[in-house]
């Protein structure tokens, strides 16, 4: 892939003309093509990194969990989601352990320790502060991990920003692309989503976007004190951030 000085940052960004030829699951991971592609990209990205341990940011009801090879680490604000993702998620086998804090992303979460990947998805668009969780998503990651989140366009710049000095690779790909947007769900989402990871890779024909941070350069950076934690039936709720969550 060439690299390109992209016109987001100061430092060389991989924004190549195509995006990634990677192949695409058989099933979908969403219900429309504008999903779907985010989600097989972060799929094929995990698939090569193989991580020990990873966090995931912000889980939902376990979308991402499956795809983790190893040790899971995510972070919930909302309880209902956790208990309903057991079941919903994807009844894929895992074998790696598994561990779920009711917190938010806004206040520390370095307790967690370090990490092989940080992942967010669809989730930092809620968030105010985002660059700063970003920025606090890298420093999480090992010497050589990886970072991957996704979020809408106009935040691009920011988030950049945010990463460009813990990591010696970083690839943009945009995402929902433009002529894809009215489809329903329903539609043919594995045909469509192969229409749209053929589409050129322009900001100006989409809305979001997935980062990805390749080679962590420093290590991790030191965890802070863990706060008071109680365990809910499996979900790990810090106390502290009871008044943030549900």
């Amino acid at each position: 892939m060439p690299v390109l000085k992209g016109h987001y940052s100061s430092m060389p960004i991989k924004i190549d003309g195509r995006k990634p030829r990677i192949e695409l699951l058989p099933f979908p991971l969403a219900r429309t093509p504008l999903k779907n592609c985010a989600f097989n990209l972060l799929y094929r990205h995990l698939e090569t990194a193989n991580p020990a341990r990873g966090l995931d940011a912000g889980t939902g009801q376990f979308r991402n969990r499956w795809m983790f090879p190893g040790e899971y680490v995510g972070i919930t604000k909302h309880r209902s989601e956790y208990f309903d993702g057991f079941k919903h998620s994807r009844p894929i086998k895992r074998t790696g352990p598994m561990a779920v804090y009711l917190m938010t992303l806004e206040r520390d979460f370095s307790f967690l320790g370090p990490m092989d990947v940080c992942v967010s998805t669809y989730t930092l668009q809620y968030v105010e502060t985002y660059p700063d969780v970003i920025e606090r998503l890298a420093q999480r990651v090992r010497r050589g991990g990886s970072l991957f989140i996704q979020n809408e366009l106009p935040t691009l710049d920011a988030s950049i920003k945010a990463v460009e000095s813990h990591f010696s690779d970083i690839e943009v790909i945009f995402t929902e692309y433009a002529g894809l947007s009215d489809l329903e769900e329903g539609s043919d989402v594995v045909r469509l989503s192969a229409l749209e990871m053929h589409a050129p890779n322009r900001a100006e024909d989409h809305a979001s976007y997935c980062l990805i941070a390749r080679g962590k350069i420093q290590p991790e950076a030191p965890a802070g004190p863990t706060p008071a934690i109680r365990n809910d039936g499996g979900l790990l709720i810090v106390e502290r951030d009871l008044d943030q969550c549900s």
